[in-house]
């Protein structure tokens, strides 16, 4: 048993390279967004988001907008929840319109797949988010 700890020792702490920690910058991140052709590449950039610190409860979301080129920061005062909370959200994947061959009265977008999910204050600080699959409507 004295033996296997050492080797679990290193494997976890080879998850720690130095090359990942100089990939997760803000430009490499953005440059990776922008060229990603599917939704787990999307998914995968915002996870890394996530464990370098880009994303994290106290940070600016300034940040977020620059990676997937959203507008979050420029919310409107009205616009708050009833939290005192503003929210935002990703799609990693583009809302399905559910209309293009259908004439039916029910007009609305079919949303599927992973998404980031964010609250942040009037500062621009984040609150809260999550990174999900799962739909309420």
């Amino acid at each position: 048993m004295n033996r296997l700890a050492p080797a679990l020792v290193v494997l976890f702490l080879g998850g720690f390279s130095s090359a990942y920690c100089a990939e997760a910058d803000v430009p490499t991140l953005q440059r990776r967004y922008a060229s990603a052709t599917s939704e787990a590449q999307r998914v995968q950039i915002a996870m890394d988001a996530i464990n370098a610190k880009i994303i994290c409860r106290g940070c600016n979301v300034e940040a977020i907008d620059k990676i997937f080129s959203t507008d979050f920061r420029l919310k409107d005062p009205n616009s708050l929840g009833f939290d005192d909370k503003y929210a935002g959200t990703i799609y990693f994947d583009p809302p399905k319109d559910l209309n293009d061959r259908d004439a039916s009265p029910e007009r609305g977008r079919a949303y599927r797949g992973w998404y980031l999910g964010l609250k942040y204050d009037k500062n621009g600080e984040l609150v809260n988010y999550y990174l999900t699959n799962i739909h309420n409507k």
